[in-house]
């Protein structure tokens, strides 16, 4: 199997808290995140992995192992994920379905496990989302049926069937059409959408978009510092502390 990576991002909404560093080199039990998520992937049997670097490009590039196929996204400071997907474009082929995810969400192993037995016929891709959050979503979606209805980050509460985890598995029928639709936003200057985008927007011209509910698993996403305190806290929960042996202070949260 084939996962690509994106870890091109500057992460401004909590760069204060772990210094120049990107988000994806943060660290858990003992390794950079992106190394954690490169190594889960490698015991589930992935073969082929991809990451696209962009923001202190040289330091992600350093942490990866050499078996690990890396693309550049040199305008990542006026771009978003979008852009880094048209610099991999040619990584999205092949006959086995894809994992596409970005580089800073940690999942425990057993949504990768999950992830990979999910079939559902008749779909783009799986999204996968946490029914669970849906008062502190930061990214919603609305379902029905396992299948995506609306999405946004303006979604009210009443509508919103639970937050996207920041991951999804693409079908080998679908990547010539997703891969279109990536160069048509990109080279029409509408690059600073995210890459999901390019497959929400399916949902709204009648192509199916699944989902898969992980409701009860950990995951995070870091976009904000009580993400980190989360993340930390439950590294604390795992092995009694960080990699130091010491229990997480959390980070203060200032508004």
């Amino acid at each position: 199997m084939k996962a690509i990576i994106f870890s091109a991002g500057m992460g401004t909404r909590i760069s204060r808290h772990i210094g120049d560093k990107p988000k994806c080199l943060v660290e858990v039990f003992g390794a950079p995140l992106i190394c954690y998520t490169i190594d889960l992937l490698k015991r589930n049997g992935f073969t082929q992995i991809a990451v696209v670097t962009g923001y202190c490009a040289e330091q992600v590039e350093e942490a990866l192992p050499d078996d690990v196929r890396i693309y550049r996204n040199p305008f990542y400071a006026v771009s978003n994920s979008i852009a880094s997907l048209w610099f991999a474009r040619d990584f999205i082929s092949g006959d086995q379905p894809i994992i596409a995810m970005n580089g800073d969400v940690f999942m425990e192993e057993t949504i990768l496990r999950k992830i990979c037995r999910a079939k559902q016929d008749k779909t783009m891709a799986v999204m996968v989302a946490d029914s669970s959050r849906i008062d502190d979503a930061d990214y919603k979606l609305a379902w029905d049926n396992c299948h995506l209805r609306k999405f946004g980050k303006d979604l009210e509460p009443s509508e919103t069937s639970g937050e996207y985890v920041g991951l999804g598995l693409i079908y080998p029928d679908s990547f010539r059409e997703f891969v279109a639709t990536v160069e048509d936003d990109v080279m029409t200057g509408d690059y600073t959408k995210w890459w999901e985008e390019a497959l929400y927007v399916k949902a709204l011209y009648g192509n199916n978009i699944g989902i898969l509910d992980i409701c009860g698993d950990f995951w995070v996403e870091l976009d904000f510092v009580e993400d980190l305190n989360r993340l930390n806290q439950y590294v604390d929960r795992v092995k009694g502390g960080r990699a130091d042996g010491k229990v997480s202070k959390p980070f203060d949260v200032v508004s």
